[in-house]
Order: C-alpha cells, then sequence, then structure tokens
C-alpha cells in the first residue's frame, strides 16, 4: 500500500471481544442493541453500599474493514457535523520532519485528551491506548507493529475518561487499564486476559472521592504492600488511590500546590524509594515527599524560589551524575535545576531558548541514550489555533538546540513517547482534543529507519 503524506483510519474499529455479536458490515456502521447493564467489581470500596449502575449504549462500531484514506471530510469536517453551519474544509497536514515518517490520523477515537504507550502483549513494541470522549464514550487500543498503518484498534466502551494508567492492578500477571472520569464517582478497570484481549469495564466506585479534573493517573506502590496504587493529578492537587490488590481502590487525602497550573510531577526525588509529588506553589518550587503509608506529607516543602513562575516541568537524570535534576520551561528559556542529592539542587543556570510553550518533556529522539527535549504549546494569544511541537537536542554542558519544529494547524496536546513499530527508536504520538474543525483523534509520528 502506498504510503500517503497523512493517512486516516476513519472506516476502522473492531468491537471489543465478546461484542463481535453487535458490530456491522458495510461502509458507514449501524447502531446495535443497548448493552446490558455494565459489569461491577465484586470488591468496592463502599462497603455495604451498592456500586452505580450504568447503562451504556452501544457505540457505532463502523466497517472493520479499515478503509485508508486522506485527512478530508470525515475527519475534519468536524463544523458541519455539529451545526455550525460554516464549512471547514481540510487545514493542510503537519510536516513531518527528519528522521521521521509522515503523520498517521486516525479518528476513530474521536475527542482524545489522554494517551499512554505500554507493552501490553508483550512482544516487545508497546501498544497504545487511547480516551475517547465524544458522542459514545470508549477507549481505543492499537497493537503496536513494524507494518503500517497500524490495525484498526479495538473499541471497549466507557462512562467516560480523563485520566489513564496501564499497570497489573489485580495481581494476576497481566496488564490491566484503568479510567477516571471527571464527574464520576467511579474508576473504570478493564482486566487483561491475556492474547490482546480485555475484559468489559468493571466500575469500582471511589468513596469520598469529590472528583476534580484529574487529568493524569501515575501508577506505584505508594505503601509499600506490594499492591500497585494511583496517584491522580489534577492543575494544582494531587491525591493518592490506594489499590487493594483486587482492582479496588481508596482514595487518601489531597496535597495542594497553589498556582500550579498543571506544572506537577509523580517521582521518587528523595531517593527513599517513595514516590513524590514535585510542582511549582506560589513562587517556589515544591515538592510533597511520600510518607510510605499511602499519603504525601502537607503542605509542601519549598526546594526553591522560582521568582520567574515556571510554566511546566521535567525530571529526569540530565548531567551524568546519578543524581536526578529538574529541567525548567520558564518565560525566560528553559532553565537547569543541577541535582547535587537527594531533592537537593544547585543554582539554576539557562540552558535553552525561550519557547511560546506550556509543556515539557524529556525523551532519547535520536538514540544516544542522552535524553533530549521536546517542548509543545500554543503561541497565545497570536496563535491560539496552531500548536507547535520543537525537538532539541544537546547537554546542559553545551547547552539544547532546535533540531526540529512543526507546526500543528489545529491543537493536539504535548506528544506521548515510545516504540510502536519496534525499531528500538522513540515514535511520539499525540492526543487530539475536538475543536470547531475536527472531531478529534490521534496522530502518531513514527521514527524513519
Amino acid at each position: 500500500m502506498k504510503r500517503l503524506a497523512v493517512l486516516v483510519a476513519c472506516a476502522c474499529g473492531t468491537p471489543a471481544p465478546g461484542d463481535e455479536s453487535t458490530s456491522t458490515t458495510g461502509t458507514t456502521g449501524t447502531t446495535g442493541p443497548d448493552l446490558p447493564t455494565t459489569a461491577i467489581s465484586t470488591t468496592s470500596t463502599t462497603g455495604d453500599d451498592p456500586p452505580p449502575q450504568f447503562d451504556l449504549p452501544f457505540p457505532d462500531f463502523p466497517d472493520p474493514a479499515c478503509e485508508q484514506q486522506e485527512l478530508a471530510d470525515e475527519c475534519i469536517d468536524y463544523c458541519n457535523k455539529v451545526g455550525i453551519g460554516e464549512p471547514c474544509g481540510a487545514p493542510p497536514p503537519p510536516q513531518a520532519p527528519i528522521p521521521y515518517l509522515p503523520f498517521l490520523f486516525d479518528c476513530n477515537c474521536d475527542d482524545v485528551n489522554n494517551v499512554t504507550l505500554a507493552d501490553l502483549d508483550d512482544d516487545g513494541i508497546d501498544d497504545i491506548v487511547a480516551n475517547c470522549n465524544a458522542f459514545t464514550p470508549r477507549i481505543a487500543v492499537w497493537f503496536g507493529a513494524s507494518m503500517r498503518p497500524l490495525a484498526c484498534p479495538t473499541l471497549y466502551a466507557t462512562v467516560g475518561a480523563t485520566g489513564l494508567a496501564i499497570a497489573d492492578f489485580d495481581g494476576d500477571a497481566r496488564l490491566d487499564i484503568v479510567t477516571v472520569a471527571y464527574g464520576f464517582e467511579t474508576l473504570s478497570l478493564f482486566r487483561g486476559l491475556g492474547n490482546r484481549k480485555f475484559a468489559p469495564q468493571s466500575l469500582v466506585a471511589l468513596v469520598a472521592w469529590e472528583s476534580e479534573s484529574f487529568l493524569r493517573l501515575t501508577p506505584g506502590d505508594l505503601d509499600a504492600d506490594g499492591d500497585i496504587d494511583l496517584v491522580a493529578r489534577g492543575f494544582d492537587v494531587a491525591r493518592p488511590l490506594l489499590g487493594d490488590g483486587a482492582g479496588s481502590f481508596s482514595p487518601g487525602p489531597f496535597v495542594t500546590f497553589p498556582n500550579a497550573y498543571g506544572a506537577i510531577e509523580v517521582v521518587d526525588l528523595d531517593g527513599d524509594d517513595r514516590l513524590d509529588v514535585v510542582g511549582r506553589c506560589m513562587d517556589a518550587l515544591c515538592i510533597s515527599p511520600g510518607d510510605g503509608q499511602g499519603g504525601f506529607i502537607a503542605p509542601p516543602v519549598e526546594l526553591f524560589t522560582d521568582e520567574d513562575s515556571t510554566i511546566d516541568l521535567a525530571v529526569g537524570e540530565l548531567t551524568g551524575d546519578s543524581h536526578l535534576d529538574l529541567l525548567l520551561l520558564r518565560p525566560d528559556g528553559l532553565v537547569l535545576a543541577p541535582g547535587l542529592g537527594p531533592a537537593q539542587f544547585g543554582p539554576r543556570v539557562i540552558v535553552g531558548q525561550s519557547f511560546a510553550a506550556q509543556t515539557l518533556a524529556l525523551a532519547d529522539l535520536d538514540g544516544d541514550a542522552i535524553r533530549d527535549v521536546v517542548v509543545h504549546g500554543a503561541d497565545f494569544p497570536q496563535f491560539p489555533d496552531m500548536a507547535t511541537t520543537t525537538l532539541l537536542t544537546g547537554d546542559p554542558v553545551q547547552g539544547y538546540a532546535v533540531v526540529a519544529a512543526f507546526a500543528h494547524p489545529y491543537y493536539p496536546l504535548a506528544p506521548t513517547f515510545g516504540d510502536f513499530n519496534g525499531d528500538g527508536r522513540t515514535d511520539l504520538v499525540f492526543a487530539q482534543p475536538v475543536d470547531a474543525t475536527m472531531g478529534g483523534g490521534v496522530l502518531f509520528l513514527e521514527s524513519a529507519p
């Protein structure tokens, strides 16, 4: 099959195992009967109270033939679908930088605000999981492969998802998927069954959840009991969810980082084998150390002052001395806070230019085992509907220099990293939320040979 400059899988999507009887044939798909009441976890955290019940309509699964076509009407002309009344037309596709292949776009998963990569089937190649929140909430699973394009995703109905995480939450040595949705005091658990299959969601009630806009979930063992827990993060708050090893979770107390605006990371910064929460708090960078009992010490403790208002931060070993460093995205440029020891940092130094961007990440882009820098975001208010992704290589001594930058004619979220084509190089995956010109989807940017 000839590779297009941008490919889009719009007539694609495989029902989840057990749903095959309601799939359809043809090019448009038809709506099947309502699902029976969604499976509920048998280990609820509500005590004697019954867990909530949800009746979910069956998604409209299109033809599984996975027709490929250029990025055009079915994915782009979204304003006509929602009744804005003006034809949109397809914007020009983003141009992939060297050494990456042209973008692939998949609009089966619409209004995406979270993507996670992990090797779900233990074949040495990362797989991709995304949430899809428009019209019919569901998650989509693409299995990585060395052939292009990727096979059709498998779709699983859910109540909605903002946070997304992958780990073995029920102790059966198989990876599971969890999502948590804004406005629902539940967590959806998709238990791994092996052979590239997941069970339909089990809904786990979260007692005293007090739902916030938790956009990210980080798995880890917070209380050293051998069970996988979660840390839910929002714009200025983090909260532990303690796992029981069977797939249920109990929320712990909030820890708040005032004025963080999303500049929060979860990592073992002080070297005690416990996850900590690190982030901006007012005019400082702060840490809430893990207490080893499943919570975080509050209020956060100041690491150093930050008068220039960090926009985002990334944590990693950058200077070759085995200490974790902080890289800060600030209005005056990329700023390094070199690690001197557990949660100790030296004087800050500018190591890169300033950017009109909102997110910062570290990844080895060129295969030299040295972490490079990815900056992503929009130039507000001048170009609010266009995001730019900038790739930088270098090191803290020589500084970081731009090697590639590409503009998106719409606004995808910051990329997630992994190796979904099995070539040992870093690939990028972008979540595309819904906007006035397109229904959203997932953008794939894979490394070239």
